[in-house]
């Protein structure tokens, strides 16, 4: 028969402030914000798909609403008008037979920028996720984990 093995106290400390969070804690009710009802069905679409992560992380509050409702409507325009061109062709023939950029490339490159200017606040890039953090986790790069780390001495 085997024996059932007990941990010292030392142990049980370790473990307590390694254990996951609790289940009251992985299961309190994220709000969700309302998608605006103008919002065309490929922007709705859109938010459904972004909302909940967004504040899962911690990087959208209701004051973002509007922001994230442009980054969608830039986003539903972005589409029709790549759907425009993939149809049509990146040029055209002007009516002197001249050819020329499609307005709706010139119109999906606008709509492109938008979305990436506003993507970048909310960090949808690789290089503003970096930069956005959440109140409800720690930052490594904030002051008070540095300190962590080398044992509270401050390098001041």
């Amino acid at each position: 028969m085997s024996q059932r093995k007990t941990t010292s106290t030392e142990m049980t400390i370790v473990n307590q402030r390694t254990a996951p969070p609790q289940a009251e804690e992985r299961s309190k009710a994220i709000p969700i914000l309302e998608c605006p009802p103008e919002l065309s069905p490929v922007a709705r679409q859109e938010w459904e798909r972004i909302v909940a992560e967004l504040i899962a992380k911690g990087v959208l509050s209701r004051f973002d609403r509007g922001a994230l409702a442009l980054y969608c409507t830039a986003y539903a325009l972005a589409m029709e008008a790549a759907e425009l061109v993939h149809k049509n062709g990146p040029i055209i023939t002007s009516p002197n037979g001249y050819p020329q950029q499609s307005p709706y490339l010139s119109h999906f490159n606008q709509q492109v920028a938008t979305m990436m200017r506003i993507a970048t606040e909310f960090g949808f890039t690789p290089a503003s996720r970096s930069r956005i953090f959440s109140w409800e986790q720690k930052n490594s790069l904030l002051i008070e984990n540095v300190h962590e780390r080398e044992g509270n001495k401050s390098p001041w």
